[in-house]
């Protein structure tokens, strides 16, 4: 059983400080805040491991909570022209949270090893456009299944599945709500025939799709 908890400051850099403005396109016009104040992040964690040396199972179960207080975000004006103002201005406390479950045990008669993996999440924060507060919130689930051998002497070859989905709202502008599914499969093959020498190929396709799209995208990466 693990749990920590730590803090640390995040300053404003000079650019962010800055109150010239950046006036390169007038259609969009930047400048920085002087009165900035430095960001103060609180991490909170705790976890719990179990591992069994006979079955070669193991399962971990976690949760984080992040909390930042004088966030440092965005205030957009927008224009009658629709040209936009940007400055940066300290907001009140955004925060995440989380949470993880990773369980893989082995599976002797195959001589093999499956992994599945859980996350949960949930973020809010604020930026505001013509002084009125934006809420964003973000909720997204994870999933991931993977097989794997356990003797690798010479081979190693792992392949999985996941799935990714992700809900977000803005308290400002209803429209702009969106969920977005992400699918993805993996292959990895190593061989390594002596000491000295190893091979890898490595395989991803990632299917995305969004509401804001016409159609789904399939991405294969080859390595």
């Amino acid at each position: 059983i693990m749990a920590d908890f730590y803090s640390r400051l995040n300053t404003p850099s000079t650019n962010q400080l800055l109150p010239t403005a950046n006036s390169f396109n007038p259609l969009m016009v930047y400048y920085g805040n002087p009165d900035l104040e430095p960001e103060v992040m609180n991490t909170a964690s705790a976890s719990w491991f179990l591992f069994d040396q006979f079955t070669f199972t193991s399962l971990m179960v976690g949760a984080r909570s992040e909390y930042t207080q004088n966030k440092i975000n965005w205030a957009h004006t927008v224009n009658p022209d629709l040209s936009r103002t940007s400055t940066l201005i300290n907001v009140d406390g955004e925060y995440r949270v989380s949470g993880s479950v990773d369980f893989s045990t082995a599976i002797s008669k195959l001589g093999m090893k499956v992994n599945l993996d859980l996350r949960e999440s949930y973020s809010q924060g604020s930026s505001f456009v013509n002084d009125v507060e934006n809420q964003n919130t973000n909720l997204t689930h994870r999933v991931s299944l993977s097989l794997e051998n356990r003797k690798k002497d010479k081979f190693d070859i792992a392949s999985g599945v996941g799935a990714k989905f992700t809900n977000s709202k803005y308290s400002l502008q209803e429209s702009l709500n969106r969920n977005y599914r992400d699918y993805s499969w993996f292959g990895e093959l190593r061989y390594t025939p002596t000491k000295k020498w190893n091979f890898e190929f490595v395989a991803d396709i990632v299917n995305y799709n969004s509401q804001g799209f016409s159609e789904s995208y399939n991405i294969p990466l080859l390595t």
